[in-house]
């Protein structure tokens, strides 16, 4: 008898918790933090409230869409500053190889010269979880290195987001569909949400930015990132997926993407060995200091029930 009290107890807490998520706004889940460079807080307002350009993305009973602002935040930003400021040494590299890969072969090449307008962050529009609420989630991708505040506050710290991306477009077939009022249709055809996450690959965003217009144009903004090895081995003790930087030739593997690529934010772990901690850890970025990783799927509901080695065979 007691333990069936206990259990109409959870379920009516249960049921009294979801109420009160129902009654809530659409929230932001990084918060309002938007980071920018202390001498351009009128583009720091911009960033957060005058948000256009909306894409949707539609699969099958889900939709998803980003937005980013009218105006970036860092217009006529030169290539090298993304490579000083915001570790972006292969950014060129990698640009060329896009620019060969979707545009025609008389498109001009891009070089040392070039100028590039730079954003601070993209926000994304997850779709509603049934057991959860009925409202959409937003989620903010930062890339913005570290700034001054002055002369009598510490710099605020680097921040560059580690999110899902659609790697293999056999799994995740993306076509534009047109659009209306601005807002362009992507079609992802698959046959069940869990699917996508076969072709999905763990990047760290390290710039948000649009080509100038002698390269030619392309219908999303583009981001520049680091890959991390792919989502293969699974450890069964700790119940999450184990993965490291992707290098070549002992440098970080690049590439350029279109961010209507970006499916999600993640959270990465480090990898806790048996000695201390390394003090460093706590000073910098740790995902510049650790070698190996642990792909967070407890930290929302969205990757927990999707992320699953059951859903990659």
């Amino acid at each position: 008898m007691a333990k069936w009290l206990q259990h109409q107890e959870a379920i009516d807490l249960r049921s009294a918790y979801l109420r009160w998520c129902a009654e809530l706004p659409p929230y932001d889940e990084t918060g309002d933090d938007v980071l920018n460079n202390a001498d351009d807080h009128d583009d720091q307002q911009t960033e957060s409230a005058d948000l256009d350009d909306q894409v949707t993305i539609e699969i099958p009973n889900v939709t998803m869409s980003y937005r980013v602002t009218k105006a970036p935040a860092f217009p006529n930003t030169p290539l090298h500053h993304l490579e000083q400021e915001y570790g972006a040494s292969k950014c060129l590299p990698a640009l060329k190889t896009f620019i060969q890969e979707n545009f025609s072969p008389h498109t001009l090449q891009p070089n040392e010269y070039d100028h590039y307008s730079v954003y601070n962050a993209i926000h994304l529009m997850r779709p509603s979880k049934p057991h959860v609420s009925n409202h959409k989630h937003q989620q903010t991708i930062h890339a913005t290195p570290e700034h001054s505040n002055g002369p009598q506050k510490p710099p605020s710290p680097a921040r560059f987001d580690t999110v899902l991306l659609i790697e293999d477009d056999n799994h995740n077939l993306v076509t534009v569909d047109g659009g209306q009022n601005g807002v362009v249709y992507l079609h992802v055809l698959v046959t069940l949400l869990t699917v996508l996450y076969s072709g999905l690959r763990v990047a760290e965003i390290r710039v948000i930015f649009t080509l100038p217009l002698h390269l030619g144009t392309f219908p999303h903004p583009l981001a520049y990132v680091h890959w991390f090895t792919p989502i293969h081995v699974w450890d069964d003790a700790i119940g999450m997926y184990r993965m490291g930087r992707s290098t070549r030739n002992h440098k970080p593997r690049a590439a350029i993407v279109g961010i209507d690529h970006i499916m999600q934010g993640c959270h990465l772990l480090p990898c806790f060995g048996s000695g201390p901690v390394p003090r460093s850890w706590f000073q910098g970025r740790v995902l510049d200091l650790a070698s190996e990783f642990y792909l967070n799927r407890y930290i929302n509901f969205y990757l927990f029930k999707d992320l699953h080695p059951s859903h990659h065979n």
